[in-house]
């Protein structure tokens, strides 16, 4: 596999996580393909809504499916620890 994502559909909610693809494969469409496919599964399903959260740099992918900024969270990281490995 290249790419991963999960939805969970409950109550006619679908939620959106972890949708990630492994950098040699990225810019080539894998997570608009997963995406669009747990979009069908959660229609499928009965979900009438979907919700998730994005980080910065996965905004653009999402709002190309119609996805709105709806609220804001900030992270706060624990210093001395390197996260952009």
């Amino acid at each position: 596999p290249v790419g991963a994502g999960t939805v969970i559909c409950a109550d006619g909610v679908a939620s959106v996580w972890n949708v990630c693809t492994i950098d040699k494969q990225r810019q080539r469409g894998v997570a608009t393909t997963l995406l669009h496919a747990m979009l069908v599964d959660a229609s499928e399903f009965g979900a009438e809504k979907t919700v998730l959260y994005s980080t910065a740099h996965a905004y653009q992918l999402f709002h190309r499916f119609g996805f709105d900024i709806y609220t804001q969270r900030q992270w706060f990281l624990p210093p001395g620890i390197d996260y952009e490995e």
